[in-house]
């Protein structure tokens, strides 16, 4: 499964994607071992602006883990919204299109 987190801001987005990219460079575990392969920022953005979202693929752990690790980590503070996607899914052509998907 594939998993988007809303943050609360850009940075925050910016942030979580640059930690998971760089998860074995910290002595503290940010991230659940296996959590996900890869992170990609969402939409047209900057380190400051944009939609301020982060789609984690091919996330390895089941949504009750997600869940404890989302309210026990420092990263669980800044997400808004979650949304659990299935892989089978396509990149939406429009904005009506990932509207009608989610």
């Amino acid at each position: 499964m594939d998993l988007v987190l809303q943050l609360g801001t850009q940075s925050h987005a910016h942030r979580v994607c640059q930690y998971f990219q760089n998860r074995h460079s910290y002595s503290e575990q940010l991230f659940p071992a296996g959590y996900a392969e890869q992170v990609i920022e969402v939409g047209p953005h900057t380190t400051t602006d944009g939609p301020c979202l982060a789609l984690f693929q091919n996330v390895k752990i089941s949504p009750q883990a997600f869940n404890t690790w989302l309210n026990d980590s420092i990263i669980g503070r800044s997400v808004m919204r979650v949304f659990w996607l299935q892989q089978w899914l396509q990149p939406a052509s429009s904005r009506w299109g990932l509207t009608c998907t989610i």
